[in-house]
């Protein structure tokens, strides 16, 4: 669906830079403080590509669409405004696409609002973000919600463990129903990616327990470590036995052999809206009729998010969907990498030579000594 776009360079180019972007003053809207910066933004960049890609879908626009939101990438400091940002950008191009110019927009608001109502909410889709895993298995069998390679019984009796300690909002999963949720809201598909699955996440953060000090983005850069010195903290906070602490600890290792065995990309598959009428929730009649709008806010409306929890029980079959496969920014930069091995290298050196290096100082020290020890014989003689 995106493959076109995302192998031009100049997208490629883009998303190196993301690597480096900082942002200076964060409002956060939505629950992206479980990212870093870098993240938020490559999301956001990738919900850029995909609307244009559904709106406007028009290679005459391309190169210029992506040449103004790189500009915007460069000047807007907060999520906020850069998602102001590329929806006005979005509003922009597809104006440019109908054939409205020269201030003629307002004039033209039914057949604005009309088209955008067509192609983003009658022909538009929804997401569900998951473990790219099982994508390959999705891809050939379909989705069954929650019938597929997982340990389900051993959470379920982790979710046991922490019930009879008196905790009872650990996982934050019920094992017992076969649903998955979609959402309207691409950023969020690729937030829930990035976590997948989420009841395993929840085991290894807790917002609830910020002040153990815990990493929130282990999954995201699939840090091991991190991982598990946060489930170490969780559970000796929470006073677990030892012999429930050792049996969480094993069924944690098996989860992240599996979701690791193969690298992982942020996975998205998308649905029409139509599979789920009841969830568009957007009255196109009020929205047109709306004069105390502008254009651009009435557009807003209709492009924002309005269902984050879009409950589907039935089985998915290939042609009813489509998988998007995207990048994410797992490993750290260049220079990042060369430092490190540079100070790996440096460590290596110290191992190597740590043990000779103190027999040399020894040796040295016994020689002046006998320098010194022969020259007070001479004196003395």
């Amino acid at each position: 669906m995106l493959d076109e776009i995302l192998g031009k360079k100049e997208v490629k180019r883009i998303i190196e830079n993301i690597k480096y972007v900082n942002l200076k003053d964060e409002k956060q809207s939505f629950n992206y403080k479980l990212f870093n910066n870098q993240s938020k933004v490559l999301f956001m960049f990738y919900k850029a590509l995909f609307d244009y890609r559904i709106l406007i879908n028009d290679k005459e626009y391309l190169d210029d669409y992506l040449e103004q939101i790189d500009k915007l990438l460069k000047k807007i400091n907060n999520l906020d405004d850069l998602g102001v940002g590329i929806n006005k950008l979005i509003y922009k191009f597809t104006c440019r696409k109908l054939g409205i110019r020269n201030g003629k927009e307002e004039e033209n608001r039914e057949e604005i609002l009309q088209y955008f109502y067509d192609k983003y909410i009658i022909n538009g889709y929804f997401f569900h973000g998951f473990n790219s895993t099982y994508k390959e298995s999705i891809e050939r069998y379909g989705l069954i919600p929650e019938e597929y390679v997982n340990y389900y019984e051993d959470f379920k009796r982790i979710d046991d463990i922490f019930r009879k300690y008196d905790f009872t909002n650990i996982l934050d999963k019920d094992f017992t129903k076969k649903e998955i949720y979609f959402t309207d809201n691409f950023v969020k598909g690729c937030y829930y990616s990035a976590n997948a699955p989420g009841y395993f996440y929840n085991l290894l953060y807790k917002s609830d327990y910020n002040y153990l000090k815990l990493k929130k983005d282990i999954l995201l850069k699939g840090n091991h470590e991190d991982a598990l010195k946060n489930l170490k903290r969780i559970l000796s906070f929470l006073e677990i036995s030892e012999d429930d602490k050792n049996y969480i600890i094993e069924v944690f290792k098996k989860e992240w052999k599996l979701i690791f065995s193969e690298d992982r990309q942020i996975t998205l598959l998308a649905v029409k809206r139509n599979m789920f009428l009841d969830s568009n929730g957007v009255n196109l009649e009020k929205i047109m009729n709306d004069k105390s709008i502008d254009l651009y806010e009435a557009v807003d409306k209709i492009l924002c998010e309005r269902n984050s929890k879009i409950i589907c029980r039935e089985m998915l079959d290939g042609k009813d969907m489509q998988i998007i496969n995207l990048e994410g920014l797992w490993l750290k930069s260049i220079d990042d990498d060369k430092r490190l091995k540079k100070l790996d290298a440096a460590n290596d050196f110290r191992n190597i030579y740590g043990n000779v290096s103190i027999i040399i100082l020894v040796g040295a020290m016994l020689i002046s000594l006998g320098v010194i020890i022969s020259i007070a014989i001479m004196i003395g003689g």
